[in-house]
């Protein structure tokens, strides 16, 4: 339903957004260590700030970059003078790309943005793609590093899959590094090594609980009388203590995926 980095509004806070992710990006990535990839295929782009900075760390290699919504993108990428990243808008569960076609998949901060039932279809579809001597990295924010006060973000991830199972939605599900490595698995991967990144952090601003509130009010307004006195208390609880704690961070870690021989 959301995702906390666009509560930016302003050209400074949208140049101050990418400057941050672009060098996290460039970090974890340059301390994978990976080969020299031909083809390159970022799922869920978002921003694409990810096949931004991988164009620089590749120069060499073809990049593509799917997403339901390549908007904001590709004003990006024409903004700053980006070539070489072809956008393509499509669904990450079906890309149209050719089986065993591509040497990296990028994963970066998506999973936790699928539901139960989409996620095993976005890694179904990752695995026909990537050849058998690819790897796929997934990147994802370290919920197990959270602090006792930071627990508040976990409940209101929660309390938002409630609403969108009472409007009959697929919500969005925060997973542990153990479900994640089960997640993988299952739709054919082995989960390689990982890499912890304490000191590469996704801040949580107050602009962005700001904008949280006003998506998560707008769907609670959509929910049956009884339904909604209910998740509505819960939610003016639950962003009372976000706003009394103020920003939060969360640490970041890697996966580096390969496909199972059995696959």
């Amino acid at each position: 339903m959301h995702c906390y980095d666009r509560g930016m509004s302003t050209q400074p806070e949208i140049d101050q957004h990418i400057a941050s992710k672009s060098g996290k990006v460039s970090a974890i990535f340059g301390s994978l260590e990976l080969e020299n990839p031909g083809t390159i295929l970022d799922i869920a782009t978002g921003d694409a700030v990810v096949p931004m900075v991988l164009r620089r760390n590749f120069p060499d290699a073809t990049i593509l970059a799917v997403d339901r919504d390549i908007t904001f993108a590709s004003k990006l990428l024409a903004t700053r003078n980006v070539r070489g990243v072809t956008l393509l808008e499509r669904d990450v569960a079906a890309t149209g790309l050719q089986e065993d076609s591509v040497d990296l998949v990028i994963l970066y901060q998506v999973l936790h943005h699928l539901s139960e039932q989409s996620a095993p279809k976005c890694l179904r579809e990752a695995a026909r793609v990537l050849k058998l001597t690819g790897r796929m990295v997934v990147v994802e924010s370290s919920i197990e590093s959270l602090d006792p006060q930071q627990t508040v973000w976990l409940e209101l991830h929660r309390l938002e899959a409630d609403i969108d199972g009472a409007l009959e939605k697929q919500g969005e599900k925060m997973r542990s590094r153990t479900d994640i490595e089960s997640l993988l698995q299952c739709t054919g991967f082995t989960a390689g090594c990982r890499r912890d990144f304490a000191e590469f952090v996704d801040d949580i601003s107050s602009q962005s609980i700001g904008k949280l509130e006003q998506e998560l009010r707008a769907a609670v307004a959509k929910l049956p009388e009884r339904k909604r006195m209910d998740i509505d208390q819960r939610l003016t609880e639950l962003l009372s203590i976000a706003r009394r704690d103020g920003a939060t961070t969360l640490p970041s870690y890697a996966f580096v995926a390969t496909l199972s021989h059995n696959s």
